[in-house]
């Protein structure tokens, strides 16, 4: 497996704590000192390993990988179609493709609008301190590329906005995963709801 764009390896160590095969890459030598640190005091029955590397150019053979996941990486890049296309051509035939990007088409609440102008401030600061070359990212476009790419992929949205699951329960996981399947279930069926959820999931295949 490749997770495209590792960081600090939250999905990479899962996975690989799961048993399976996972190389990470990230263009940041920051990240990757991080998460090299970070498996220093554990054990993994399947092997991993992280590389300083752009996700624009991947540094692996053609068909080396079964399995591609990118969470959050695609709108940090200047070029996500070219990202996607260098996935595609490290995935083996019929080789599976993970993705998760925020939705450029989700539905913006007036009273989030109105929190977002307060904390404008502050979050350009935010902006100024990372590098995000896309902030939200087009299902249309996403799904053109993809199609460009030779990957066969189904996309939907979750974790509509307005529902304020994360606030009310940052602490169980198990509640929270609850609380967004039934929100995504009930939304997701709604015609001026549907598709208008804060992220984008990507589903797969080569």
């Amino acid at each position: 497996m490749l997770d495209l764009g590792c960081g600090t390896g939250k999905c990479t160590l899962k996975v690989a704590q799961r048993g399976a095969t996972v190389i990470g890459i990230d263009l940041s030598k920051g990240m990757i000192d991080v998460v090299v640190d970070k498996c220093k005091s554990r054990v993994f029955e399947g092997s991993i390993q992280f590389i300083i590397g752009d996700v624009e150019n991947l540094p692996f053979k053609g068909e080396s990988f079964n399995v591609a996941i990118s969470f959050g990486t695609l709108h940090h890049v200047p070029n996500p179609d070219r990202a996607v296309k260098e996935a595609s051509k490290v995935l083996k035939p019929s080789g599976l493709f993970f993705a998760v990007e925020p939705n450029k088409t989700q539905l913006q609440p007036p009273l989030l609008t109105l929190f977002k102008l307060i904390k404008k401030g502050r979050k350009e600061k935010e902006r100024n301190s990372q590098k995000h070359f896309h902030a939200k990212l087009d299902p249309q476009k996403m799904k053109m590329w993809l199609n460009n790419a030779k990957i066969d992929a189904s996309i939907r949205t979750s974790a509509y906005r307005f529902i304020p699951y994360i606030r009310l329960y940052p602490k169980n996981v198990n509640l929270t995963k609850v609380i967004l399947g039934i929100t995504d279930l009930i939304c997701e069926r709604v015609p001026r709801l549907k598709g208008r959820g804060s992220i984008l999931v990507i589903e797969g295949k080569k």
